[in-house]
């Protein structure tokens, strides 16, 4: 349940999943990449815009 709820939230972010790691996921606006990372109950957000991860 928990990671059907995450799953949909990240999706409303036009977050994609990867189909290689179903604990990623990533959205791609060119030169601006951000990746979601779930390891448990830690996430882990990387990108290049501060303002996009805010």
């Amino acid at each position: 349940m928990y990671y059907e709820r995450l799953d949909t939230f990240l999706k409303s972010l036009n977050m994609t999943k990867s189909n290689s790691d179903y604990n990623l996921y990533y959205i791609d606006l060119g030169n601006n990449k951000t990746i979601f990372i779930i390891y448990v109950d830690d996430f882990f957000l990387i990108g290049g815009d501060n303002n996009k991860i805010s």
